[in-house]
C-alpha cells in the first residue's frame, strides 16, 4: 500500500511540484533582477545581468537546489519506508498473538466438548440401566445436577481463559502501537 501511495501520480504530481517550487525560490534568491516583478528587456542591459549572474552560476544553483530536494525526498522516503516496515512488523506480531489465543481458546472449547460428549453417553447408559420410574428419576436428577455443576464450571473456566488472551492479546497490541508510533 505505500508503494501505492508514493506511485500514486497526484503524489508524483506535488512532488514535481516541490522540485519546481524548490529550484524557483533558489533562483529567485540568486537573481535579484527576478524579485518581485519581470523586468522589461530594455530597462537592464544584458551585460549587467551577465555580470550579476553568469551561466554557470545559475546551472550551480540550480543543480544545488535539485541535489538538495532530492537528498530531502530521500530522507522523507527512508523514514516513511521505516516506519512502514515497523508497522508491519507489528502486525504481524499482533496477529501471532491472536492465532495463539485462539488456538489456545479452541483446544479448551474441544476438550470440553469431548468430555461433556463423553458425560453425556455415561449418563444415558446409566439412564438405561434404570429398573423402575422412581430409579430413573433419581439417576436423571443426579446426573443432571452434577452436569450442571460441571458447565457452569467450565463456563467458569473459559471466561477467565478468554479474559487472560484478551488481556494478553491487548498488551501486545498497546507494545506495537507505542513502539511504531514512537519512532514518528
Amino acid at each position: 500500500m505505500f508503494v501505492a501511495r508514493c506511485l500514486n501520480p497526484r503524489r508524483l504530481c506535488n512532488a514535481k511540484i516541490f522540485l519546481r517550487r524548490t529550484i524557483n525560490v533558489a533562483l529567485h534568491k540568486s537573481i535579484p533582477y527576478m524579485r518581485g516583478h519581470r523586468v522589461a528587456p530594455t530597462s537592464q542591459p544584458r551585460l549587467e545581468m551577465e555580470k550579476e549572474m553568469s551561466q554557470a552560476e545559475a546551472k550551480e544553483t540550480i543543480s544545488k537546489a535539485t541535489t538538495e530536494a532530492i537528498d530531502k525526498s530521500q530522507e522523507m522516503f527512508s523514514k516513511a519506508a521505516s516506519s512502514s516496515e515497523k508497522m508491519v512488523e507489528g502486525m504481524i506480531e499482533y496477529n501471532a498473538a491472536v492465532f495463539k489465543g485462539g488456538e489456545v481458546m479452541a483446544k479448551k472449547m474441544f476438550d470440553t466438548y469431548i468430555a461433556n460428549v463423553a458425560t453425556g453417553f455415561a449418563n444415558a447408559k446409566a439412564m438405561a440401566k434404570a429398573t423402575d420410574v422412581a430409579d430413573f428419576y433419581k439417576i436423571a436428577s443426579e446426573k443432571t445436577s452434577a452436569a450442571t455443576e460441571a458447565y457452569v464450571t467450565q463456563s467458569k473456566e473459559m471466561y477467565d481463559l478468554g479474559s487472560k488472551v484478551y488481556a494478553e492479546t491487548t498488551d501486545t497490541a498497546k507494545k506495537i502501537y507505542s513502539s511504531t508510533f514512537s519512532a514518528l
